[in-house]
């Protein structure tokens, strides 16, 4: 009957929770997959039973998240596009309904962080849209609800990765600092709380690298320095807490990186050396966790590197640029799409060529890795890629983005 059927499908979902809380995707989407299974037999007995389609949504929507986890964005999409054709069922139903509106808001997200992910930010930006007006117009209706905030803060921080993606660099700053300003109607009262605190961090971070591209060095600093100051006092207060670690890392490494450009080398080196530290305690945790091998370690030893090629110093850099290689090329070749990871590689390459004559093919390497998304990489990417093709003997390829950069902004 129908109440075994919920009740069925309430336990799978637990099952699922529990499992992918341990870390077995295997086992959870197999919960998640029964679950799924059990809601859309409610759901074929009463089509139009607002609950039911309600309880259908939350397994589709588990099923394509533990394929999103797993990397298999196809399957992920599926299950995400059938998650925002029942939200928008709910509120074709009962369009005065905020959580109705919150689901359709959740599934638009969905597939836009799907979109970006695959490079597709134009795709991106036609979900984080209607998410966008959909977060702000429930903060408008509870202008104190920090939940809500916090999604319409969200809200922003995604169409303003896809503008960035667009090379819409001056658009994307205007997001962040709406986000920002969102966050900072909290700040010091009674929900100055540790998510808004960390949100406010990563969407100040983020200006910091968009005034950084725009050689902005002073106003990158400025952004970066407020990002430190929140990510250090948190994760000295909450030292268990690997979240804080990661930002705590990523705003010392932005530090470091704005520092050496500005030929601040000894600040440039402090900042570098500690978030490396960072990147050590955090890989001590878990050795399993890539990004943290990736991002907090491979990236600050590259920019030890440049600091002492700065100070004009040979065998040390070649070194650490090696080690950082040996890091990032398994990742690489684990998972190509990876952009950041993949840039960061390119770019350890790039550092190696420059050191050592013997290497200069590795800008072949770099053409032969990057050229995939001269239509759908990021600034930094392209930049890279426009080097490599100079390098390569191809001018018209490297005038081709360095215009269409300078006349987005990138300086």
């Amino acid at each position: 009957d129908a109440d075994s059927l919920g009740r069925r499908a309430r336990a799978q979902l637990l099952v699922g929770e529990i499992d992918n809380l341990r870390g077995d995707l295997d086992a959870a989407l197999t919960a998640y997959t029964a679950a799924a299974s059990t809601t859309e037999e409610q759901l074929r007995r009463d089509p139009d039973d607002q609950q039911r389609l309600f309880d259908h949504s939350q397994s589709t929507f588990w099923v394509g998240y533990i394929y999103w986890q797993r990397g298999d964005a196809a399957r992920a999409r599926h299950h995400f596009e059938s998650y925002l054709a029942i939200a928008a069922r709910l509120v074709e139903l009962e369009p005065a309904n905020s959580d109705w509106q919150a689901e359709l808001m959740y599934a638009n997200s969905n597939l836009g962080t799907i979109e970006l992910d695959a490079g597709n930010a134009a795709a991106a930006e036609t979900y984080f849209r209607p998410a966008f007006d959909i977060a702000m117009a429930l903060l408008g209706e509870k202008p104190n609800d920090v939940d809500l905030l916090i999604e319409a803060g969200q809200s922003h921080s995604w169409l303003a990765a896809s503008m960035y993606r667009q090379l819409q660099l001056p658009v994307a700053m205007e997001f962040l600092e709406g986000e920002i300003a969102l966050y900072e109607r909290t700040t010091g009262g009674p929900h100055d709380h540790s998510t808004i605190a960390f949100q406010k961090a990563v969407a100040l971070d983020g200006l910091a690298e968009l005034h950084y591209l725009q050689s902005d060095l002073d106003a990158a600093l400025e952004h970066a320095d407020a990002a430190l100051e929140i990510a250090r006092e948190r994760s000295t207060a909450d030292p268990d807490s690997a979240e804080w670690i990661e930002l705590h890392a990523l705003t010392q490494a932005r530090v470091g990186q704005i520092s050496l450009h500005l030929s601040r080398l000894r600040s440039a080196t402090v900042a570098a050396e500690t978030a490396l530290d960072l990147g050590r305690r955090l890989a001590e945790r878990d050795a399993s966790v890539s990004i943290w091998h990736g991002k907090y370690i491979a990236w600050p030893k590259l920019l030890l590197a440049q600091i002492q090629l700065a100070q004009n110093r040979r065998d040390e850099p070649f070194w650490l640029i090696q080690d950082a290689i040996a890091i990032l090329e398994p990742l690489v070749e684990k998972n190509r799409s990876n952009l950041p990871t993949l840039r960061r590689y390119c770019a350890a390459l790039r550092l190696r060529s420059a050191i050592d004559p013997a290497n200069y093919d590795n800008w072949d390497d770099i053409v032969d890795h990057l050229a995939p998304f001269e239509k759908t990489g990021d600034p930094s990417t392209l930049a890279l890629l426009a080097e490599a093709y100079a390098r390569t003997r191809k001018p018209e390829q490297a005038g081709e983005i360095a215009r269409m950069l300078h006349d987005d902004g990138f300086r």
